[in-house]
């Protein structure tokens, strides 16, 4: 696991689906964002911006 390593980590997910109930499960554990595919570079840009401020 990645917060084994740093607890402070900082995790975005993708998924290609709009209401993936996996991707609610995984911000309940600590993801502080996710981004839906397609995405371009502004999108990308933007859920790094807000997650680098929680």
């Amino acid at each position: 696991m990645m917060r084994n390593i740093n607890p402070d980590v900082k995790v975005i997910i993708s998924t290609g689906f709009t209401a993936d109930n996996s991707a609610y499960d995984m911000m309940r554990r600590g993801v502080v964002g996710v981004i839906e595919k397609p995405f371009d570079l502004v999108k990308l840009s933007q859920a790094v911006k807000e997650a680098l401020q929680k």
